[in-house]
């Protein structure tokens, strides 16, 4: 049987605007998950609920009735809606509500239904207009089921949606680059920078014993800016990598994996775009968001969006961190450089240069 909304959580307090929005809800339903940490409230509407108001409210409830931080709440919100919510309007006044709740689910989800151009047609279906690129087209299909369901099972209204897709803002485009960029430059330097001295001496003793058995081997070589942006395909950056010693591996920084350079090997081949170590084919590089940990040789191809370096405590030695982008993800790569190698290094290890780098994931 259902019952208000405020017979239900008699003593939760909520601002003026929200108490007025909940009055008339009625609570249709209470259920826990499996695992009962969390609680599912069903809620019918008579008035529209904005997403952002729904989950001030979810977020209400656990502080006030579950200070301990042990249960969750999610409302399940339906709305019995009067005749003047037709389709254009709904869409008009509902549409940031999808904004709020996609960004939850999926960043990129976010940016592309942000960025895309929303027109109800005199049939009363949603024409979407998506800017093209390959993550658009992979995701068209079910970002236009999911808007027709939450019209369709949230409101019962019925909204057709057709998808077509637009050539892309290029600026935008640059701009979001920037963005990823400097994100991924700040997580990484966190990282770095809470790392402890203690553990980060461990690393670098565990490592530069390691260099000299030259076991395992990077190899970097100049890039083409233009091939970096191929391999990049559609999509952004996502959570930086970081990437201990000479190895490309998905793991924390002060886990100690070993990895290096011999001494003995020259800083580079006779092949001018060679930056250090051996030279290599041409291969087709590797996309960094699809490196899963210990997979063997890899190569990839992308752009340096941060350096820092750290003489080891021989002082014959200097450790070269670099962070190498390619838009679908970041990786922290390192490599042992002998002192008299380090100053023409550099030249080439910058941030803003495109390379190539092939190691053991």
């Amino acid at each position: 049987m259902a019952k208000r909304f405020f017979e239900t959580f008699p003593a939760l307090i909520l601002e003026d605007e929200l108490k007025d929005l909940f009055e008339f809800a009625e609570v249709t339903a209470l259920k826990y998950n499996r695992d009962r940490t969390a609680i599912h409230v069903y809620l019918l509407c008579r008035r529209l609920i904005s997403k952002p108001q729904i989950y001030a409210v979810e977020s209400k409830i656990e502080k006030q009735m579950f200070p301990d931080g042990d249960m969750k709440i999610r409302i399940f919100e339906s709305f019995s809606l009067s005749e003047q919510y037709t389709p254009s309007y709904l869409v008009d006044v509902y549409k940031d509500s999808l904004f709020a709740e996609i960004k939850r689910r999926s960043d990129l989800d976010y940016h592309i239904l942000m960025r895309a151009d929303w027109k109800v047609a005199d049939d009363d279906s949603l024409l979407l207009t998506l800017e093209d690129s390959l993550w658009a087209r992979n995701r068209a299909g079910e970002l236009r089921e999911w808007i027709q369901m939450v019209f369709y099972d949230r409101c019962a209204i019925s909204i057709p949606v057709a998808v077509s897709f637009k050539e892309r803002d290029t600026t935008a485009i640059e701009e979001e680059k920037k963005r990823a960029e400097a994100q991924a430059i700040a997580r990484i330097m966190k990282a770095n920078s809470v790392a402890s001295k203690e553990k980060e001496d461990e690393f670098i003793d565990t490592a530069s014993a390691d260099t000299k058995k030259g076991s395992e081997k990077t190899t970097l070589r100049k890039g083409d800016p233009s091939k970096a942006a191929k391999s990049a395909g559609e999509k952004n950056v996502q959570t930086p990598r970081e990437i201990p010693g000479g190895n490309f591996q998905k793991s924390s920084y002060n886990k100690g994996n070993k990895g290096g350079y011999s001494a003995k090997r020259p800083l580079r081949s006779d092949d001018p775009n060679m930056v250090y170590g051996r030279n290599f084919e041409d291969v087709t590089p590797m996309k960094i968001v699809e490196i899963q940990e210990e997979i063997g040789e890899v190569v990839i191809n992308g752009k340096i969006i941060a350096v820092t370096e750290r003489e080891l405590r021989n002082g014959e030695k200097t450790i070269i961190s670099f962070a190498v982008t390619d838009y679908t993800d970041t990786i922290m790569a390192k490599i042992f450089v002998p002192n008299e190698f380090l100053a023409e290094l550099k030249k080439d290890v910058a941030v803003g240069k495109a390379v190539t780098v092939k190691g053991i994931a």
